[in-house]
């Protein structure tokens, strides 16, 4: 059997979608700091641009080294590599550097390492490989052991301070989903979200009057029918103590700079000056580039500084604001187009390990793009994670390109595999 030029096509264009975003992300950081007063064109090379071309150039490398590694030996690595990113986290938690409020970085000479970016991929891979256990004819262990290994670096994470890269996990029930396991459960969660979500829009009163009505109308409904009214009643008392119990834990759990971010995100009006200056000013670097954008290097809001980190978490608003309306639109809709043929390509995947490890990288993919440009653009609070190939970060960058190239790996693998 031979491997179909129409399967080669599709990896050629992934590959060039993903150099494509990677480069345009690069000038992207290159614009942020040019644009400054304070930047000098002889300081290029200490500078977020030049550095983020050296994670390029040292992911490549990484990418070289697996190419020339046999597919078994890498698969026999992948829970070593689980667990030794496990210890990574925990020392990184005990004697890593603090930045932004966050105990999730080791410093290694000029650069900083985030493990937490490459405990996404280190998961994806276990839990792909777990599932893909021929002697394991129980779907509970599967579950159990999958859900653990996700719990796992979650929780360190958490304890770190890192809320965006721990919510990042979450994406891993669409792989749940594509393999029919938990599915009631996931519902049950999007249910809490919905409510908790909800809680922090709308005012408890309304809350409760809507929370009691709904009872009623189910109660009057199925009135021959106990059971049902008794469910009714569970899933009304279920609810209200999610929503009101939504508000107690955001003013008293929560850390100061984290509830502002919820806070800002409710009502940006409410103090456009503080909390809710970054959401504000992004709103208006994205609106300010009208249909066609100010231009490469022309973007005011950028040039002056306006939004706090534009170079890692809020890099859209340089694309919106020099390329405009349709601009974002062509880069939404390549990103989409990438994550959509890697979801393709995994399901029409002949081997287990490689759908399932496709699904978990689509769905890392899918939930950093879909949150970072939805938090840019006042959709959802700012947790902070990056926007995957474009925002500054090298630890994101090499994660990021090193877990799709082993998706391509395993992909040309299994062809291989099956073509002998």
């Amino acid at each position: 059997m031979s491997i179909s030029n129409k399967s080669f096509s599709t990896e050629i264009i992934l590959s060039v979608l993903i150099f494509g975003i990677m480069l345009f992300g690069i000038l992207n950081v290159y614009s942020v700091e040019l644009g400054k007063e304070n930047f000098r064109i002889h300081n290029f090379f200490s500078s977020y641009a030049a550095k983020q071309l050296v994670c390029l150039g040292l992911s490549i490398l990484v990418c070289f080294l697996i190419a020339n590694t046999n597919y078994n030996f890498i698969q026999f690595l992948i829970p070593a590599a689980y667990f030794c990113n496990i210890a990574l986290l925990l020392f990184t938690k005990f004697s890593g550097k603090s930045i932004y409020g966050h105990n999730s970085w080791l410093k290694i000479g000029p650069f900083n390492l985030q493990p937490a970016e490459f405990a996404k991929m280190t998961t994806a891979l276990f839990i792909a490989q777990i599932f893909n256990y021929k002697d394991i004819k129980l779907n509970v262990y599967k579950i159990i052991k999958s859900s653990f290994c996700i719990l796992l670096p979650t929780l360190i994470i958490a304890s770190q301070g890192d809320i965006g890269s721990c919510l990042v996990f979450s994406s891993f029930s669409i792989v749940f989903l594509r393999e029919n396991y938990l599915v009631k459960l996931i519902l049950f969660a999007s249910y809490v979200i919905f409510s908790i979500v909800l809680s922090l829009f709308c005012s408890k009163i309304y809350i409760s009057i809507g929370i009691i009505s709904l009872v009623i109308i189910m109660s009057i409904r199925y009135l021959n029918q106990p059971m049902k009214i008794l469910y009714s009643n569970i899933f009304g008392i279920l609810t209200y103590v999610i929503c009101h119990g939504t508000n107690f834990f955001v003013y008293n759990f929560l850390k100061p700079h984290q509830r502002d971010r919820v806070i800002s995100w409710i009502d940006p009006e409410r103090d456009i000056l503080g909390i809710g200056w970054n959401a504000t000013q992004s709103k208006i670097a994205i609106g300010s580039g009208g249909l066609f954008g100010k231009g490469f290097l022309q973007g005011t809001q950028t040039k002056y500084g306006f939004v706090p980190e534009q170079h890692t978490d809020f890099i859209f608003c340089t694309i919106g604001e020099e390329y405009g309306f349709w601009g974002s639109i062509l880069f939404i809709l390549a990103f989409c187009i990438l994550i959509g043929l890697i979801f393709m390509v995994s399901e029409k995947s002949s081997y287990r390990f490689t759908r399932i490890y496709g699904y978990g990288v689509a769905s890392i993919l899918f939930f950093h793009f879909i949150i970072n440009v939805g938090m840019t653009i006042g959709l959802f609070p700012i947790i902070g994670i990056p926007l995957p190939f474009v925002s500054y970060g090298g630890s994101a960058l090499m994660s990021f390109v090193i877990m799709v190239f082993l998706f391509l790996k395993f992909n040309y693998s299994d062809k291989v595999y099956m073509r002998k």
